[in-house]
């Protein structure tokens, strides 16, 4: 049940991330990626390796919310590096998109462990 939701959660969020993309200057939000990963690479969560459905509602979670946290902390410094107020809230926008939809999951998770 809970990756089901989650899928169907994840499905919605690109939607919503992707109409953001015509709001920004592509080339710039590109190379800034690209600097922010090559200093903080992306960290696997230990439950990366095995597949969702061998593992428990809890570790399934946790890599989740991992994937979000690292996901915010882009969206952080590429609102530092952003040089005109449109590219500083555009970032600010989607850091508190994806803030707010990893308190909704966390909280949809722990009704689905209420169950």
């Amino acid at each position: 049940m809970i990756l089901a939701y989650l899928s169907n959660h994840e499905k919605a969020l690109t939607r919503v991330v992707s109409g953001f993309e015509t709001s920004g200057d592509e080339h710039a939000l590109n190379t800034w990626c690209m600097e922010y990963v090559n200093k903080h690479p992306i960290v696997r969560h230990a439950h990366c390796d095995a597949p969702f459905a061998d593992l428990d509602a809890i570790q399934i979670m946790e890599a989740i919310m991992d994937q979000h946290q690292q996901v915010i902390e882009l969206y952080r410094y590429l609102a530092s590096r952003a040089d005109i107020p449109s590219a500083k809230e555009l970032m600010g926008s989607l850091r508190s998109l994806e803030e707010h939809e990893m308190m909704r999951m966390a909280q949809s998770a722990n009704r689905f462990g209420d169950m």
